[in-house]
Formats: structure tokens, sequence, C-alpha cells
């Protein structure tokens, strides 16, 4: 179903710009040679830029360099077991439904012995290396768990080896080679391929895994090669030897069972490779190498589809239901190469887009009128009765735990693997907290339920939980099985953000139908411990925040931060703003618990006390905030000092005292998509922006839509002949001069207009379309304004093009990138779905090849659609 959703996106913004008719050929001709004579200088500027990052980087090398000679410290390993988690039952648990008697409650005791936080690391562009002109690469082709893939690398990447004799000296020496090779064309095509795959950490170390031992067969060169490329993507991985043999040595924020490892400095390394009872490694990182890898997997890989089906069959309330799971089994082989590691791991863990899809065509309209207890009761009977039960002893001659779309491949599975698919569809089709129950022996769930539910419970605070077994067959919602009822069992609290998630929507969504708009579709939504919501956006014209309303300067964008307290009530609400368009986008808590947040402005404006003026290209500050909403200070920028228009990104570090840094900038990396606010360990928060990425701030210095003879369909027309000319794919040229017109003029592009251009070009589609057809009547208007694109409908209803459904006031951002790819960000108001399943689409990356990543729902699941194919046939 879901390679169909996205087909109405592409037939809205490829016909809604048709239907203005001039000509003006001069026109673009001058404009053309505006942009030429303006990028020169623009490039000028960044080159400055990127001969400063040069410079940083060859100085921090050499002094790597040199610290490699020192004498490596030996390391003792050790290897943990997986923890057992004791004799399970032999044959699946089961009571006679008509003794499971819910009039009986009891309280049972449990406790928590691990304190769970979230894992919070700042994720930065790694510093780029400039890459000459006309350099020799090769390319490894290879299949990364069933989708093929390109990886690209320079050839003096391999042109030497690390010497036979490994110490020291000889690790030294192979880094200063490797680091004078133009090695960012491999970082910058191996992080391509994590955003386009939606890979995590480890993910992403199995694919430099085996780019590295496609480039060489040598294995200490391949183990070196995977080191040196994992520091300059920014982790903290280091490099042992043990006599001649090189070892990958990678810090985890995760315990891994049955690997070799060692602590240095309070964190846990792994052996990637051996056995070694011993490792000779040093003791400090290399200094931009920052990050841990992170095992969760709260992000779907997005793997090519190599689907699997399961039929299953289950009964409740006296009626039959019948499915058909689909799943991915280039997924199942991935996660057969996982490390065995801590249980939250597969608790946190989300499924893939087909198994998504598939479990929500069957569970949404069977739960969607039922009460939470009655929804949770029918999901707990699915897993308890729909899979037959053997031990992993018998099934596997190993203990091994299940992700939940494991068990839609395997024939068996056992308590821990239910418990697992259980927990996730509660998070996922009725948004309840849920935990994991350990006993010796056993693996049940306990769920917080917003309504009053009898049964066996535990509290966790003033919190109740109610025991919920989906191994114990026909046992209801609240019910132990007996043999663990004296037990004290072990509460494993869940490090998934899916509940939070919710409810900052839910805040979100409730602000936007009272006027507020969102600056940006990042993180601007936080919730601290107490449970208070924050969010950050821009109103324009009227908003009301419960019996208080807010009207915006002269009707242009006012920012503002308002805070929720935990019965989702507003505490307080700030806004700013003069003559011209200030957003607030991005929002984090810092480690004492005051507020930051990042605005982006284009005039001046007052934020509290502090005076903030931008000239010509716009600018972003950092606010910090008490949590009662008292500025603490406020800190510009200073993006104007750069002096680039031209696509750019940027690095702002500041103290807890708003004290900014210089800047780092970088020249655009499309691969890079972390934007937005973050906390380092120490407290201090970091900005990673963009000027593509961010309202407000200006790209261009002219407008396509000056002067009195501007011709929008010549425009288009010209601009698609040029693509087509640059060999871009004929299915997405026209979309891409079109995306170019709406993101360059203020034009008001209605759907009347466009509906007559269709009657005049493709009479058929009336007859071929008709939903599409008539939805496009309900088009007011789509235009831009300052870099924030609007869709307005008839009498503010919604325009439904089948799988798509656009609201009134829906608001996107669109991005152009150097490779002549685009993205499309939505900020709020489209969805895809059908029937009651619908998603929020978050993004839509439009690749000049004629392919397309679709990123949508809260998780971010991605697919990977080829327009001629998935969309247009």
């Amino acid at each position: 179903m879901i390679r169909k959703l996205i087909t109405s996106i592409t037939l809205v913004l490829a016909i809604s710009t048709l239907g203005i008719a001039q000509t003006f050929e001069d026109y673009v001709k001058m404009r053309d040679k505006q942009f030429e004579d303006y990028a020169k200088k623009q490039d000028e500027a960044l080159k400055k830029y990127a001969d400063e990052m040069d410079r940083k980087l060859a100085e921090l090398d050499k002094q790597w360099t040199e610290y490699l000679k020192k004498k490596f410290i030996e390391f003792e390993t050790f290897s943990k077991k997986q923890p057992e988690i004791g004799p399970k039952p032999k044959t699946k648990p089961s009571i006679d439904i008509s003794k499971a008697d819910k009039t009986k409650s009891q309280k049972v005791e449990a406790v928590s012995n691990v304190e769970v936080e979230e894992i919070k690391q700042v994720v930065t562009p790694p510093l780029q290396k400039k890459i000459p002109d006309g350099i020799k690469t090769s390319t490894a082709k290879f299949d990364f768990y069933g989708t093929p893939l390109n990886i690209k690398y320079p050839n003096d990447l391999i042109a030497s080896s690390v010497s036979k004799s490994i110490n020291e000296q000889a690790i030294s020496d192979h880094f200063a080679k490797l680091s004078e090779t133009p090695y960012s064309v491999v970082v910058n095509s191996l992080l391509e391929a994590k955003t386009e795959l939606n890979l995590n950490d480890y993910a992403l170390y199995l694919l430099t895994k085996q780019t590295t031992e496609k480039i060489t067969k040598d294995a200490n060169n391949a183990v070196f090669l995977q080191w040196f490329l994992l520091m300059k993507l920014g982790y903290k991985a280091k490099i042992g030897y043990n006599e001649s043999d090189l070892y990958l040595l990678i810090p985890s924020a995760h315990e891994i069972y049955e690997k070799p490892s060692f602590m240095v400095d309070n964190i846990r390394f792994y052996l990637m490779n051996g056995k070694a009872t011993s490792v000779n490694t040093y003791d400090k990182d290399f200094p931009e190498a920052r990050q841990i890898f992170n095992l969760d997997l709260r992000s779907p890989l997005n793997l090519k589809e190599n689907n699997g089906l399961r039929e299953l069959k289950f009964t409740h309330a006296g009626k039959t239901h019948s499915m058909k799971i689909e799943y991915n089994k280039n997924l199942i082989n991935f996660y057969n190469d996982y490390p065995v590691c801590d249980i939250r791991v597969y608790f946190d863990a989300t499924v893939s887009s087909a198994t998504k899809m598939s479990l929500a065509q069957y569970i949404k309209p069977l739960v969607k009128d039922l009460s939470e207890e009655e929804a949770a009761a029918l999901l707990i009977k699915f897993v308890q009765t729909a899979f037959e039960y053997k031990t992993d002893a018998e099934q596997f001659k190993r203990e091994k735990f299940f992700f939940s779309e494991e068990l839609f491949h395997y024939p068996y599975s056992d308590c821990e693997d239910r418990a697992v698919l259980f927990a996730y569809l509660v998070r996922e089709f009725l948004n309840l907290e849920v935990v994991g129950m350990a006993y010796n022996g056993h693996m049940a769930t306990a769920v917080k339920f917003n309504e009053n539910v009898s049964g066996d419970y535990f509290m966790r605070g003033s919190d109740k939980f109610i025991i919920c077994d989906p191994t114990f067959v026909n046992a209801p919602i609240g019910m132990v099985m007996p043999q663990y009822a004296s037990q004290k069992a072990e509460m494993i609290e869940l490090r998934s953000q899916f509940n939070t998630i919710d409810r900052e929507q839910q805040i979100w969504q409730m602000a936007m139908q009272n006027g507020c708009f969102r600056g940006g579709n990042g993180k601007d939504a936080v919730t601290d411990k107490e449970g208070n919501i924050y969010i950050t956006g821009y109103i324009a014209g009227t908003a009301k925040f419960d019996e208080r309303e807010f009207k915006s300067f002269e009707d242009s964008r006012d920012m503002f931060v308002a805070r929720y307290n935990p019965k989702n009530e507003l505490d307080w609400v700030r806004r700013y703003g003069h003559r011209g368009n200030e957003s607030g986008y991005s929002i984090q808590i810092g480690n004492e618990g005051d507020i930051y947040v990042a605005c982006s402005f284009n005039e001046s404006f007052n934020l509290d006390y502090k005076f903030l003026k931008a000239k010509n290209t716009g600018d972003v500050a950092v606010a910090r905030f008490t949590p009662y909403g008292k500025v603490e200070w406020v800190t510009q920028i200073g993006i104007e000092e750069t002096g680039l228009t031209e696509p750019f990104m940027f690095v702002a570090q500041l103290d807890t005292k708003g004290k900014v840094q210089p800047l780092t900038v970088f020249n655009q990396m499309e691969e890079y998509q972390s934007f937005g606010l973050q906390i380092a360990e120490n407290g201090s928060p970091i900005l990673t922006g963009a000027n593509y990425m961010t309202a407000e701030l200006i790209t261009t210095k002219v407008s396509y839509d000056a002067g009195a003879d501007f011709s929008a369909s010549e425009m288009i027309l010209a601009e698609n002949s040029k693509l087509l000319a640059d060999n871009f794919h004929p299915a997405v040229a026209g979309l891409f001069a079109a995306l170019k017109l709406i993101n360059n003029s203020a034009i008001a592009l209605h759907g009347t207009e466009v509906q007559k251009t269709i009657d005049q070009y493709n009479p058929n589609f009336k007859k071929t379309s008709p939903v599409v057809y008539e939805s496009l009547g309900v088009v007011q208007f789509i235009r831009n304004s300052q870099g924030i694109i609007t869709i307005r409908t008839d009498s503010n209803t919604d325009a439904n093009f089948k799988t798509l459904r656009i609201n009134n006031n829906a608001k996107f951002k669109v991005s152009s990138f150097s490779s002549g790819n685009h993205q499309i960000d939505v900020m709020n108001g489209i969805n895809i779905g059908k029937s009651i399943i619908w998603y929020n689409l978050n993004s839509l990356k439009i690749m000049k090849t004629g392919d397309m990543i679709v990123d949508y729902d809260s998780d971010h699941t991605k697919i990977r659609m080829d327009i001629t194919k998935d969309v247009l046939q």
C-alpha cells in the first residue's frame, strides 16, 4: 500500500505550477547571468572556509600521528555471557478461560535495578577535507542485506598497506598516509547510504566493514580502514594490536554479550574481530571523535523489500480473525548479524514499513472503537494464541532474543519474544506506556492505562501498572501467572520515547488549531522529567493560548515559546516579534533543567531584553529560558558575518553562559540531516544548521517574480529543458523546475487555474484521475513566504487525493542540493494513508535519477521508491 501513497504528492506539486502563461526569454537570460556572477563570488567565500577546515584537519592529523607513536597500553579483555532468564515453561502455559477471574486483584512487587536515561549524544557533521578536481576513484559494489549499493572511494585509499610488523610506529605511519588521501569521498558516500537506508550506528559499522572488505582482501588493512573511517565519521573507535593482528574496538552505550571488552575512562570498548584475551591500544580519543555506538533501532532500516508472508489466526470475544502479515526477510538477515545485547534494545525497536502497514491494516479497524482495556485484551489474545510456543533452547539450542518482526518469520517464539511484540503493539496502536517484567524463568509486561483497569498490578511511584502476560494463554489483562505471583519481578523500564512523542504531537495539534505554526520540522517540542512539555514555533495573525489572545506584528511571523503541564494545560507562553519574520524552530532541555531555544529572523526585534538585528540575509539566535519562562540570556549567532548566501552549513558551540565560539562553516552536505539544538555532555548547547534548511535565511539574491513580464509557465519550460540537457530523469525534470519556481517566488498558484491547464494539455486526466482532479479545485492557492510554502483550501476543508490528505494551511519547505536533488520538508498538515490509517509525512527527497525517499511517522520510517515504476505506472 505504501508504494501508492505518495503518487498524489508528486501530482499536486507537478501539476499545480502550471497555469500562468506569458513570455520573457530575455528575462531568463538576464537572471541566469546574475546568478552566474553571484555564484562566482560565493564560491570564493566558501573556498576560504574550506581552506580553513583543511588547515585545521591537517593540524589535528599531525598531532594524532605523533600521539600514536607513543607506547600503547595493554588491556585485558573480558567477555560477559548473555544473562540467563532461568528455566522457562516447556509448554505454552494456559488457564481455563472459565477460571480466569479478574475480580481478584493483588499488588505485586517489582524493582528496577537499572536507572534508564535517554542516550544523548552530539552529532555534528564530520570535518570535510577538500576533494581535489580530477582525482581517480573506484566504486565498491555489493549488496547490503539485499540492497544494492555503490560506495565510491579514492584510489589513493588503497595505494599503501599497513606494515606487516605491527607496532605503534606502523600504525602511526599508515594513519599519516591515509590522512593525506581525499578520504572525504568515501566518508560522504557512507553517510549518504546511512541517511537513505536509515541506518543506526551498528548498521553503519556493518556497512563500513563490508565496504572495506570489498576494497581490500587483507584482513589487517580492512580493520585499519574501518578504524580510520569510523573515526573520521565522528566515532570514538580505537585500534589495537596483539602480535601481528589488528583489532577494531568500538564503544557502546548498551551492554553487548559474548564479545571481549575492557573499560577506558568509564566507557566499555568491544573487540569487533577476534577473541583476543589482551589488546594493546591507547587511552585518548581523536579530538573530533565524540560519538559512542547506540544500538537502539527506533527507526526501521530502509532495506530493499524481500517480503515474506505469515498467515495468523486468533479468536477473541467469539470472533475469529485472520491476518496476513508481511515482513522483510532482508531485515531478518540483518538481525542475525546483530550482537546479543541489552533486552531494552529489543523492546524499544520498531518494525519495517511493510510490517507496520500490514499490522495497521488489520489491527486498527479492530481496536478503533474499543476502550483501552478492551483493545489491550484483543492485542494480548492475539499474541497469546496466534503463535506457536517453543523455548529458544528447543528451537535454536541457545538463548535468542527476538525483535518484534522476527516473530512473523520464525515458526516458534517464547515468553520474552511475545513480551517484546505485545509492548510494540501497545505503543503503536494504543499509545500507552509499557514496561517489561522479568521473573526467574519468565518475561511478561505491565501497562499504564489511563482508564481505571482492575487486576494484578504494581506501583511505580504514583503510577499504577497492570500486569499483562502475552504468553499465559487465556489469561485476561491483570492476571499474573500463579507460579510467579510471589516473586519480586525486575521492572524493565524502556528508553522508548514513543509515548512522549505522542503527547508532544497532541500539544502541537492543539496549538495549531489555535493559530500556531511550526518553524521547521525538527525537534520543536521537548518533555522534561516532570512531564512538562515545551514547544516553540511562530504565530502569523491571531493565535489563542487558553483565554489569552496574541496578534503578530502586522500579520508577520512572531516567534513564541510555551510550556504545558503534565495534564496538557498551558502554564505560560512568551511571544516575541516585530515588523519582520521570527520563528522558533528548535528546543532542548539543558543538564540543569533550563530550556534552550533556537530562532531565525530576517529583520530586527527584541527577544526580551536583547535587541537582535539582521541586515540582509537573516540570522539565528539561541536563548536560554528558566523552566518558568524567564529569559536568562540571548546570543545572536552571526550568520550574516559569513558573507554567504549560497547553501552552506554551520556549527555554533556556546557555553552555558551564552558565549559563542567562532562558527565552523561547512559546504553543503546532502548526507547530513541532524540539524537543530543539541546538548553536549558538559551541558553546553550546540546548534547545527543550514541556511537552505532554515526559514528567514536568504539563500538567493534575486527573485524569479521580479518585473512586470514575469512568466511562470515559460520559466518552468526553460528550466525543464535545461535539466533534461543535464541528464535529469524526465519524470522529475518538470517537477524540479516547478519546485524552483515556488521556492524563489511569491506568486499564488490557484487550483482552478491548474484545472484549466489540465483541461487544455491533458484532457484525459479528468477521466483517469477524477478524485485528484476534483480535489485540485478545492485548493485556493499555493504560495511561498520567506521560505515557508502554504497550501490554502476552500472553506477550510481538507483536500483529499486518495492516499494524500492536505489540511488547510498545510506548510512545507523546499531545499535544493548541489547534486540537483530536492527535499520537501513538511512542517504540518500533510498525511499519507487511507481509510482510518494515516501517518504524518515528514519529508520527501526526490533525486535527479527519478528515485524518491519518503520519510513518514514519528519513528521516521523511510521507503525508497522509483517515480516511473512505483508512481507513474
